[in-house]
């Protein structure tokens, strides 16, 4: 079983789509750099899986729990604090929660897995660089609603939120642009 002590490996879930968004974005939208096609793969196809893997984790460890203790919360840091009210970027994990973030990630995934097969052979460079974007949104997608999926309290659903409306509004641009 995975170490509940701190429980920061619960932010893993909505960081790793996370973070390969950041690194095909910066490598791609930054340096104008189009990344080869397994690499591309590797990191966009990744996240989504061992966002599964931790969900899935996180599913087993919520329903071993006895009852009353099926809830695994994990506190970042805090927003604000005014006297003894204070609001956490924090995520939990319940049995609901574990589900829907295993489903989320699973189909996340094979999303990735569908979309690479649609988009290769990759003809010229600006396919080669079309993919790559596309790739990218569908991780910043992926991490958006596994946040919302996740949010502990009103201030991170509505970040989630949020950047769920920006991420499908900017998938629909993209096909559209």
């Amino acid at each position: 079983m995975l170490d509940v002590g701190t429980r920061l490996w619960i932010f893993l879930i909505p960081l790793l789509p996370f973070i390969a968004c950041t690194v095909n974005w910066v490598g791609f939208g930054v340096f104008r750099w189009t990344p080869p096609h397994r690499l591309l793969l590797t990191i966009s196809l990744g996240a989504p899986v061992v966002s599964f893997l931790v969900s899935f984790f996180a599913l087993v460890e919520v329903a071993g729990a006895p009852a009353g203790g099926d809830r695994l919360v994990a506190d970042g840091f805090t927003w604000f604090a005014a006297g003894d009210f204070g609001v956490e970027m924090a995520l939990m994990v319940d049995p609901l929660s574990a589900v829907l973030a295993c489903a989320t990630a699973a189909i996340a995934a094979l999303l990735q897995l569908h979309m690479a097969g649609t988009l290769v052979p990759y003809e010229t460079e600006r396919d080669r660089a079309e993919a790559a974007r596309m790739l990218t949104l569908t991780n910043l997608l992926t991490g958006a609603v596994l946040t919302t999926i996740l949010a502990e309290n009103a201030l991170v659903l509505f970040l989630g939120w949020q950047l769920t409306t920006i991420a499908a509004a900017v998938l629909v641009g993209f096909w559209f642009g």
